[in-house]
């Protein structure tokens, strides 16, 4: 895993994204692979981890920073499993769940 610092350098891209959405005082955490590879049937994209991410967009920007998030991320892989325990009453164990569900879709 890379620090923020060495992503900036490989990809000047981040640094600017993270600059014109944050301010000098806020603490930004990214995660960037040594390698990527791309979700497999193996390997899906799981409804827990995009609740994680979404529900990080809300607390910092409401629903519209979720719903950018969604429109501007590329790549979405039609492997994808939704994980989440008892999917039929997710009011139990998913915060935002309708919010989500309604920018996810």
């Amino acid at each position: 895993m890379q620090h923020l610092e060495d992503a900036a350098d490989s990809n000047p891209e981040n640094a600017a994204m993270v600059d014109s959405v944050c301010a000098s005082s806020d603490a930004v955490w990214m995660y960037v692979p040594d390698a990527h590879e791309r979700p497999t049937s193996d390997f899906p994209v799981v409804q827990t981890y995009l609740d994680v991410v979404l529900n990080g967009c809300m607390q910092w920007g409401g629903v519209s920073a979720a719903e950018e998030f969604i429109t501007t991320t590329g790549g979405w892989s039609e492997y994808f499993l939704n994980d989440t325990p008892l999917g039929r009453r997710p009011w139990l164990n998913r915060l935002n769940y309708q919010a989500i569900d309604q920018v996810s879709e």
